[in-house]
């Protein structure tokens, strides 16, 4: 047995490396851009260097791994290939069928628990794909098993090759250009004469801050003369449409497009043109600095014209894995791709030209 696992080809090991590292780090996080791009900050260009680098070192570890086994423990060389082969199928039919009940991804929190029977059905896949690949160890043994592997994963990888160069031909791919940015300058500096501030609380509602407020006996004074308005955001799904309608009280009715209704609030929005008006200077701080498109420059003080970058390779990265697990991870790891949106946010940086830091 030993001899016949050293003399054992080592390309199915090789084309199984490829193979998982090219789904997990290239097709998870580009499939999910290309299918989403108005979600994402980031262009295709700017995000393919840092899944290249995440696919080699995958090759690279998973290639050791196996190159180790295959040379010092070759009973272990086979059982390796086997459970790469498990993870590699499992996720692709996680990824490719098990997605129709994944929850929006609004920034509200998820009750994971609502899901049971995804959960039972990723772990159905699991349990019986484990089952059918030591079957096939079996069947096939140390001969055959591996080439079966190595084609199977070629196989893949070339099918998963296609759906992506065909999501890029057909996907509107064009570079996001300089755009405005809403940069913190200014958030506490506050007028010695008057201050007016508008609060917009996402994802919480007034008894959360309520909650708040009896922590420190100071908070309630504080807002001694803020008048808080309840269910501003409960207009539309996402709070950030319900800015609008916070501004000017009119309600969208889908006479023209939702980014004309947007822009018209806040270039004729009589309250904000009241306020200048009257002397006072304009700041604006969404959650999300780049959505700005519709406002223009001169608008608000602390707008930018700049490009959003990477801050940084270890922030790139934790994003690719993180748009890997939203579809393809196992069901009660997908969890831990939900926080995705405040991580896109926290891995922007900018270098105040409009060029890529």
């Amino acid at each position: 047995m030993k001899k016949t696992c050293n003399q054992a080809p080592f390309w199915p090991a090789a084309a199984l490396a490829a193979a998982l590292g090219f789904l997990l780090f290239v097709y998870a996080p580009l499939e999910l851009f290309l299918t989403n791009q108005l979600e994402f900050w980031f262009t295709a260009g700017q995000i393919l260097p840092y899944a290249l680098l995440l696919f080699g070192l995958a090759l690279a570890l998973v290639l050791a791994v196996l190159l180790a086994l295959r040379r010092f423990a070759p009973r272990l060389y086979l059982w390796a290939l086997a459970l790469f082969l498990l993870v590699l199928l499992c996720c692709w039919i996680q990824g490719s069928f098990l997605v129709a009940h994944l929850p929006g991804m609004n920034g509200a929190s998820v009750d994971w628990g609502a899901f049971r029977g995804d959960r039972i059905a990723s772990i159905l896949l699991w349990a019986v794909a484990a089952a059918l690949v030591v079957f096939a160890v079996k069947k096939l043994g140390p001969k055959r098993f591996p080439t079966a592997a190595g084609l199977l994963s070629l196989a893949l990888c070339l099918m998963l090759s296609v759906t992506l160069g065909t999501l890029f031909l057909t996907a509107d791919t064009e570079e996001k250009q300089r755009s405005l940015i809403c940069t913190d300058e200014g958030m506490f500096t506050f007028s010695e004469d008057e201050t007016f501030l508008i609060l917009v609380l996402d994802a919480v509602d007034e008894t959360a801050f309520e909650q708040v407020l009896a922590r420190d006996k100071s908070y309630p004074g504080i807002f001694d003369d803020f008048t808080c308005f309840r269910n501003t955001v409960g207009g539309y799904p996402y709070s950030k449409c319900s800015i609008p309608l916070i501004i000017t009280g009119e309600w969208y009715e889908a006479q023209n497009s939702f980014a004309e209704y947007e822009t018209a609030a806040l270039e004729n929005g009589p309250f904000l043109n009241k306020v200048l008006e009257d002397g006072f200077r304009r700041w604006i701080y969404p959650y999300d600095p780049s959505v700005t498109t519709c406002v223009h420059e001169g608008q608000f003080e602390n707008l930018s014209m700049d490009r959003p970058t990477f801050s940084g390779v270890l922030p790139a990265s934790k994003i690719l894995i993180k748009m890997a697990l939203v579809k393809h991870a196992p069901w009660d790891l997908t969890r831990f791709g939900y926080d995705l949106p405040s991580r896109l946010s926290a891995a922007m940086a900018f270098d105040g030209e409009g060029n890529a830091a």
